[in-house]
C-alpha cells in the first residue's frame, strides 16, 4: 500500500521476516511440510 504520510512507530520500528530453508529437502516444500507434520 501507498503511505501518504509518516508511518506510525509500531509499523516503522518492528518488522519480521520468516524464511524456511527448503534446501535440505531438495527444494521441495511439500516434502518438508510432510516431515514437519509427522
Amino acid at each position: 500500500p501507498l503511505i501518504g504520510g509518516m508511518p506510525d512507530a509500531g509499523h516503522a520500528l518492528l518488522e519480521r521476516h520468516v524464511c524456511i530453508d527448503t534446501t535440505a529437502s531438495g527444494g521441495n516444500a511439500q516434502l518438508l511440510a510432510e516431515v514437519s507434520a509427522a
